[in-house]
């Protein structure tokens, strides 16, 4: 990416407009397309945990189980709070009845935004 962009911060708008993109698809129930215009966000921000998460949750509805845990872990990487990846990870932790584990990531979910609804 050229200096310029970077200066201009044309990079973070080009990955918004894929991010609301990817939001508009999920809304439509169209999986693949949203994939696509999360994986664009992150490949232009790739240090935004807030991409990595939601790509994550595209993922794991999508049934990608592998490849949503390795997004939400990126996430978390890039910001131990976000909200999206520990309830990610915890959902993953739950499904495969390790409760510590789910408990753990739920309560970081709860603390790090108390009044989303998931």
């Amino acid at each position: 990416m050229s200096k310029l962009k970077q200066s201009l911060g044309l990079s973070r708008f080009e990955a918004d407009e894929h991010y609301a993109s990817a939001l508009r698809a999920f809304r439509r129930r169209e999986l693949k397309p949203a994939i696509a215009e999360l994986e664009a966000a992150v490949a232009l921000l790739p240090r935004h945990a807030e991409y990595h998460a939601v790509l994550g949750f595209l993922l794991l509805e999508d049934k990608r189980t592998d490849p949503a845990t390795e997004a939400f872990e990126q996430a978390l990487e890039l910001n131990p709070y976000d909200m999206l990846a520990n309830y990610g990870k915890g959902m993953r932790a739950y499904r495969a009845k390790d409760w510590k584990a789910a408990e753990a990531f739920f309560v970081n979910a709860l603390a790090a935004k108390p009044a989303r609804p998931e």
